[in-house]
């Protein structure tokens, strides 16, 4: 059985609820509304805003957002960068609003970590160092890749054992054009699409003859110290373009809005 008190509530409740009215104005922004009461008399009530995100597809779009936001409200943001991207708190006190633009490394880049150290044939370890890695690898190292030429002799080779005789080959493994090749070369490029963010990684090319393939394999810590080079080409790039709104140099900006490595 349903208490009475409990109905009386309710239909107390619907009651008062029966005359009040929210009445959107399309001329008005989305958090801005008017409100009827059961009296007659209509209020107009602001919400919180949404927060604001906003996706800038470059750093110059990025600051200049900073930059401008700092010169309407006088807040001062803060931007944040790091390997994941940047992020612009336009004010940091109640930190709603943000402007976020990924940083998505190279093509390049991933090729050499997904892929470096991987025993290739001549022909496809070509197109992956003309191709996937396009503009990284130097040329000459290229050209001295292109003219290598594996070479087999076989020759028969008979064994008297006791009771038994066998005949086996034995296999001699040469390489031509050797004399052009080196054992470590520098590649660079783009660690993050987007920016002038060169990264170079230093690797050692291997062949091997038998198996007749070929790989390039980046030195132990080299991608990591590319990409703290590129975190930090980045920073850089976006005190330049600070320091270019008050009139300074990337080397002596000091102005109020302030850069951090990190997220926020």
């Amino acid at each position: 059985m349903i208490d009475a008190a409990f109905v009386g509530a309710i239909a107390e409740l619907t009651r008062r609820g029966d005359g009040i009215q929210v009445l959107k104005l399309s001329a008005e922004p989305a958090h801005v509304y008017l409100l009827r009461h059961p009296d007659g008399k209509v209020t107009r009530e602001e919400a919180i805003p949404r927060p604001v995100f906003h996706k800038p597809g470059s750093l110059k779009s990025l600051v200049q957002l900073a930059v401008l936001r700092y010169a309407d409200t006088s807040k001062v943001p803060e931007i944040w960068y790091s390997r994941s991207g940047v992020t612009v708190v336009f004010d940091p006190e109640e930190r709603r609003d943000v402007a976020f633009m990924k940083l998505a490394k190279s093509p390049q880049f991933e090729q050499l970590e997904n892929h470096g150290g991987k025993p290739m044939a001549q022909a496809p370890f070509l197109r992956w160092l003309k191709v996937d890695l396009h503009g990284a690898v130097p040329d000459p190292f290229i050209d001295g890749i292109s003219i290598v030429k594996f070479r087999y002799n076989e020759q028969n080779e008979g064994t008297i054992k006791q009771g038994s005789k066998s005949v086996g080959r034995k296999i001699e493994s040469e390489l031509e054009g050797a004399e052009t090749l080196v054992d470590g070369v520098s590649l660079s490029g783009q660690g993050f699409v987007g920016g002038p963010f060169y990264a170079g990684v230093n690797a050692a090319s291997e062949i091997e003859v038998v198996a007749k393939t070929m790989q390039l394999t980046p030195f132990p810590g080299q991608l990591e110290r590319a990409l703290r080079r590129g975190e930090a080409d980045v920073g850089r790039e976006i005190e330049s373009l600070l320091a270019a709104h008050v009139g300074q140099t990337e080397e002596t900006y000091n102005g109020p809005i302030r850069v951090y490595y990190g997220t926020p």
